[in-house]
Formats: structure tokens, C-alpha cells, sequence
């Protein structure tokens, strides 16, 4: 207690404390900026995944040994469509 008299009353404790302020503002600004700069760089990260994912194709096509060549679609739904020129 006798201490934080001692810095209260005089100019050390002063030059202590803006010391202390400078350094914890410098701390907060470039945490801040670290932030910020984590946060762009996840973004972009799944702006590129996003559009990877976007960009796979639905169609499959299977060389098989008996028939040649035989290709499957995949709607959404997980049904596979009929094959080209056959019936449901």
C-alpha cells in the first residue's frame, strides 16, 4: 500500500504509467491487426473451398471390359439418373 502511496504522490509512478499505457496500446493495435489479418486469410481459404466444391463435376464415366463405355449422373437427391437413351 505504502508503494501505491509513493507512486500516487510522485512523478515516477506517472512515467511508469504512461509507459505501461503505451505498451499496452501497441499490444491491443497489433493484436488487433493479427486479427484482422486471421480473419482475411480463413475468408479466403473458404472462398477457395467453396468454389473447389463448386466446381466438381456430377457426371461419372466407367470404361468397363464387356461393354465400353458407360456414363452414370448424380442428381442432388443421391438418385442416379437412367442411362443416356434408356427408360426409368
Amino acid at each position: 500500500m505504502k508503494l501505491l502511496r509513493r507512486l500516487w504522490a510522485g512523478e515516477t509512478g506517472f512515467v511508469v504509467s504512461a509507459e505501461l499505457v503505451l505498451i499496452a496500446t501497441i499490444l491491443v493495435l497489433g493484436t488487433i491487426v493479427g486479427l484482422v489479418s486471421l480473419r482475411n486469410a480463413i475468408v479466403l481459404e473458404l472462398v477457395d473451398m467453396g468454389q473447389a466444391i463448386a466446381a466438381l463435376g456430377q457426371n461419372n464415366t466407367a470404361q468397363t471390359p464387356n461393354s465400353g463405355e458407360i456414363s452414370v449422373q448424380v442428381w442432388p437427391s443421391g438418385a442416379p439418373s437412367a442411362p443416356p437413351g434408356g427408360e426409368n
